[in-house]
């Protein structure tokens, strides 16, 4: 069995799950990173709220290297996605 591909060459191991066509398919160093979806608020006294929503101001949310994580939307598979499984949309 072999791997899909990201665009670029490398073994693809993001999928875009609302996508059905070749550009689904990222590997870790392509996929679009931060997404306001990867956002939390920083609750923390020091930081003031925001004078005209009045929300706590939000920090992007990182992976364990320091990057920032892509959409929510992108599935991870560490050992990529097998072409057989995924014939429909690659």
């Amino acid at each position: 069995m072999s791997k899909i591909k990201c665009t670029c060459g490398h073994v693809a191991v993001w999928i875009y799950m609302p996508s059905d066509g070749d550009d689904a398919f990222k590997c870790d160093k392509c996929v679009p990173r931060g997404c306001t979806c990867q956002q939390d608020f920083v609750n923390d006294e020091d930081y003031m709220k925001d004078e005209l929503t009045g929300e706590e101001p939000k920090v992007s949310l990182i992976d364990e290297k320091g990057r920032l994580l892509p959409c929510c939307e992108w599935e991870y598979d560490k050992e990529g996605f097998e072409e057989d499984d995924y014939l429909s949309i690659s």
